[in-house]
Order: structure tokens, then C-alpha cells, then sequence
């Protein structure tokens, strides 16, 4: 990670969310489908990238495949929309969420888009990094 955006004075914070975020760097977690009406995993890889919320470069717009984007609907449970379109833009995003590099770059833009901070992870505090 200090190779990476998060470079070496944030590498040791990144490794701490990413150990807990992916039970200890796996590349192909995927988790909170429980917060899916489709019970497809929404988060994906190394730091768990909230698909309905995040795209991954110009093409890959995550959140197009969700019929309320990034707004939780008031279920508590995000639905994919039921065209075949959006579900291979779902197939696409989890596939490019699982690249450690395109996961670890997303990583570092949605940190620098909090201020610079981990709040956007759940396990920041429990990593004592709020």
C-alpha cells in the first residue's frame, strides 16, 4: 500500500481498514448483501466499495445498475434494475472492484472526497482511525 495513492505516511491506516473491510487483504471479498432486496453482494474487494454509490472510471457507473443509485431506498435494501443491461454493469463492476489496483485507487478517492478521512468505513472506528 505505501506504493500506492495512500503512499507511505498512510499506508499503515489503509492496511488497517483494508484487514478488517476484507478479513485480512482478500481481493475477492464481497459482503452486505443482506442490504440487498436481490441478495447480490454490494461491496466488493480489498476495502469493500459500496457499488450502488461508486463507479470505477467513466465507463463502469456503478450506481446506473440500481434502480435508486447511491439513495437508499426507504426498504434499507438497494434493488438492481431488472434489464440485462444493468446487470452486466453490475457483473462488470464487481469484476473491476475485485482488481486490487482499481479497488485501492477508488479507495484513495473516496477518502480524499471525505476530507481525507476513513469515515466512509465502517470499521474506521474500530480501527481507531476517527
Amino acid at each position: 500500500l505505501s506504493a500506492s495513492c495512500f503512499g507511505s505516511s498512510l499506508a499503515r491506516e489503509a492496511a488497517q481498514i483494508c484487514g478488517q473491510e476484507s478479513s485480512g487483504g482478500n481481493a475477492n471479498a464481497e459482503g452486505d448483501s443482506q442490504l440487498s432486496a436481490d441478495n447480490v453482494p454490494l461491496s466488493i474487494g480489498l476495502f469493500q466499495i459500496l457499488l450502488p454509490c461508486h463507479a470505477f472510471g467513466s465507463l463502469l457507473k456503478c450506481p446506473d445498475a440500481f434502480e435508486s443509485g447511491c439513495t437508499k431506498p426507504p426498504s434499507g435494501k438497494w434493488k438492481l434494475k431488472s434489464d440485462a443491461a444493468s446487470r452486466t454493469l453490475y457483473n462488470n463492476c464487481v469484476q473491476a472492484a475485485k482488481d486490487p489496483d482499481a479497488n485501492i485507487a477508488k479507495a484513495c478517492q473516496i477518502r480524499t472526497e471525505a476530507n481525507n478521512t476513513w469515515i466512509r468505513w465502517s470499521t474506521a472506528g474500530s480501527c481507531n482511525l476517527l
